[in-house]
């Protein structure tokens, strides 16, 4: 009885193993059959980048602020914060070497309403200023080739500054087109570059147009204008036009030119973001490429950004843009702490972070379905 029970059993487990061999595979979504040798294995997703800790945010929250590049460093000073409410003017001075770690060597380095700053090359080193109308109690600073500081008043290199191309517009020009022009002398005449206007010319201590910024790279406000390897490059920026839908008016575009006489010359360089490709299609994106600047591939769009050319590299730091506080649900100027680098302007790297702050997300997203009434 006990050998019949076993061969029962036996051709009971040979005709089930049978079975399995003659069921066809079952494909299903999560699982999708496999009927084709040369199948490629799924998308490895890129680990996140660990950004260094900085202390950037010691810096503050400020426009127009100025980076100085020299002797191996980058001193950053200027600047004010008008924005929500808030007046604060920034006279200090800071110091890197890798924008990351950040060191202050002044405070105050000026008097107290001298935010606006320019510089100028001497021989043993730079010398800090604000241009505009001196008062004999107004002072500046010299920084030399040691990286000594001493602080000095006129008439010590009155005629260099007098001669520095942003002080002698101050001096022969009354009016002011925008607050940050580009100025350059090209075969001894002086030439006036503003993101918002356009190109002029000094004519008998008047700039006539060259030509019309909407007719180039379009109007914008509080861009960059950086020299970078023999070109100049405009940089980020404020769009001044009515803004379109999902787009709150900022910038991430870049543009070059090595001719800032001719219009034709200036290019807009960088790549569209792919989720913007995938979301819009190709013919959409180049649609939306001729009004919209907020859709490449560099860094997150802003104002008010500052930017400096630094051992064959362009960096840009800080600025703001409007945001959507969640806490409260309402619009505030968001002051990015960050720092991204690039030796192209096509292909940028962030080096300081965060992006932004998860409390921030951009205008457009529909608050009243987060919030309620």
């Amino acid at each position: 009885m006990r050998q019949v029970v076993t061969a029962v059993i036996l051709i009971l487990v040979i005709l089930s193993g049978c079975g399995k061999e003659k069921m066809p595979p079952v494909a299903s979504e999560q699982q999708p059959g496999i009927e084709k040798e040369n199948v490629n294995p799924p998308e490895k997703k890129k680990a996140k980048k660990v950004l260094p800790v900085s202390n950037i945010a010691e810096l503050g929250e400020r426009q127009e602020a100025c980076l100085i590049p020299f002797n191996g460093k980058v001193y950053y000073t200027g600047g004010y914060n008008n924005s929500m409410n808030q007046d604060k003017e920034y006279n200090d001075l800071w110091v890197t070497e890798d924008f990351i770690n950040w060191s202050k060597l002044m405070e105050p380095a000026y008097l107290i309403d001298s935010y606006y700053i320019k510089y100028a090359l001497i021989d043993d080193g730079i010398i800090i200023f604000q241009p505009g109308s001196w008062k004999k109690d107004e002072y500046f600073f010299k920084i030399d080739k040691d990286n000594r500081i001493t602080k000095l008043q006129l008439p010590q290199y009155e005629q260099i500054i007098k001669n520095e191309v942003f002080q002698y517009y101050f001096d022969h020009f009354d009016e002011r087109l925008y607050y940050n022009p580009y100025l350059r002398w090209i075969d001894n005449e002086l030439y006036l570059l503003d993101c918002y206007h356009g190109l002029f010319k000094a004519v008998d201590g008047k700039f006539e147009n060259i030509y019309r910024s909407r007719d180039v790279f379009g109007i914008r406000l509080a861009s960059n204008y950086q020299e970078h390897n023999g070109k100049l490059f405009l940089i980020a920026g404020g769009i001044s036009e009515i803004a379109n839908l999902n787009y709150d008016g900022y910038c991430n575009d870049v543009w070059v030119t090595e001719d800032i006489l001719k219009p034709a010359a200036w290019k807009q360089i960088g790549k569209i973001r792919p989720s913007v490709i995938a979301q819009y299609g190709e013919e959409k994106t180049r649609e939306l490429d001729e009004y919209r600047r907020d859709i490449y591939d560099t860094f997150p769009a802003r104002e008010y950004a500052v930017t400096v050319s630094f051992k064959g590299k362009l960096y840009i730091m800080g600025g703001r843009r409007k945001m959507v506080d969640l806490s409260d649900g309402k619009e505030k100027y968001y002051w990015y702490k960050d720092v991204w680098c690039s030796e192209d302007g096509i292909s940028w790297e962030q080096i300081v972070g965060p992006e932004y702050d998860e409390n921030f997300v951009p205008p457009g997203w529909k608050l009243l379905e987060l919030y309620g009434d």
